[in-house]
């Protein structure tokens, strides 16, 4: 039975929100968790820990307490002048001192090729949890200003031709939460710090904006001086709308598409082995994202997507990479080169909301 795992970037939560149209196609979506959080029984993602902290587990969940409710001040004062240099320019002894000064505390005795690595996996692991508790933050912001939004027209109706408050109508609606706290290419370096320490094979990476997939595709433009192709453009269904219900439809989604379905990730396969060929080709992959719209536009299991003024309804577009991950991960986060045992090409996998002619 053929079956797609995807490895989501660079955050390191994925809420079920975020991935329940993905999960109508992927089988498993994981993502890295920088600490060994416990996942919970209903979650649709799967934890992945390839750099399991082990004995400084508990120093380390210490630091994070340490800086509960000063995330933004130690972000400032230490990670935007050390941290984000340090993932640039690979300086160890920039890196050594953000974990002592921060910490208290020397390094165990290790050679000096484990001290570099142990530097480089903690810095990365505490600046994928800071962003983690920063997005986490705006998120509440965001919520608090929706909340705020919905109950406008209650508090202020009266007023809505005023000129004084049309700005302050504005931003309340304009008002988005934002998925990158800080910069992508910082977290995706971050990101393959612990990727690269892990055996798992995947076929896909997955992410959920376009910024976050571009310097994968740029890095596979460099390695094989072609730019990735967009093998599927699928629209993804409003399963948000009765996400407790979601289990049930997804299991009747599955069983009425069960043939085509499966058709279509032997397919992908396909193309991470041999890549585009008389046997498996675009026109074959534009067939699929046919009947994909054409089932999700005729299912009574979910709603449409409510019009958007300046984007298309969320569609999910897979792009082919002709290199595996392992080393894209390796190119792109100037990481040694890593064997693994795998298919020559991957899958990129981004959440879109550009309209259809864009590619």
């Amino acid at each position: 039975m053929t079956t797609l795992h995807a490895i989501h970037f660079p955050e390191t939560t994925l809420p079920n929100l975020e991935i329940l149209g993905q999960s109508l196609l992927f089988d498993e979506v994981s993502h890295i968790t920088a600490t060994a959080d416990t996942e919970s029984a209903d979650s649709l993602s799967s934890a992945y820990d390839p750099a399991p902290l082990g004995n400084d587990a508990e120093r380390f969940n210490q630091l994070l307490s340490e800086l509960k409710g000063n995330e933004t001040a130690f972000y400032q004062g230490q990670m935007s002048s050390l941290a984000l240099e340090y993932l640039e320019t690979r300086n160890d002894d920039t890196v050594r001192d953000i974990i002592t000064a921060v910490h208290g505390e020397q390094l165990p005795k290790k050679t000096p090729a484990e001290v570099k690595e142990y530097a480089q996996l903690w810095q990365a692991r505490l600046l994928l949890k800071l962003a983690e508790i920063l997005r986490k933050e705006e998120q509440e912001v965001h919520n608090s200003l929706q909340r705020i939004k919905d109950a406008q027209e209650d508090m202020l109706g009266d007023l809505k031709g005023e000129e004084d408050f049309q700005d302050i109508f504005h931003a309340v609606h304009s008002a988005l939460p934002n998925r990158m706290p800080m910069r992508v290419e910082s977290l995706i370096k971050a990101w393959g710090q612990l990727f690269s320490q892990g055996n798992k094979p995947f076929d896909a990476l997955h992410c959920l904006s376009p910024d976050a997939a571009e310097p994968f595709m740029e890095i596979n433009e460099a390695m094989t001086g072609k730019r990735p192709v967009r093998l599927l453009r699928l629209p993804l269904p409003n399963c948000a709308a009765s996400p407790d219900e979601f289990s049930a439809k997804k299991e009747q989604w599955c069983t009425e598409n069960d043939q085509w379905l499966t058709e279509l990730k032997t397919a992908l396969h396909a193309v991470c082995t041999k890549g585009l060929t008389e046997e498996v080709s675009l026109a074959d992959f534009s067939q699929y994202a046919g009947k994909w719209t054409a089932q999700i536009e005729q299912t009574t299991l979910w709603p449409s997507h409510l019009p958007a003024k300046r984007c298309g309804p969320p569609a999910l577009e897979i792009y082919l990479l002709e290199k595996d991950i392992p080393s894209l991960v390796s190119k792109l986060c100037n990481l040694p080169k890593k064997s693994m045992q795998g298919m020559p090409n991957s899958l990129l996998a981004v959440v879109s909301s550009r309209p259809n002619t864009c590619n």
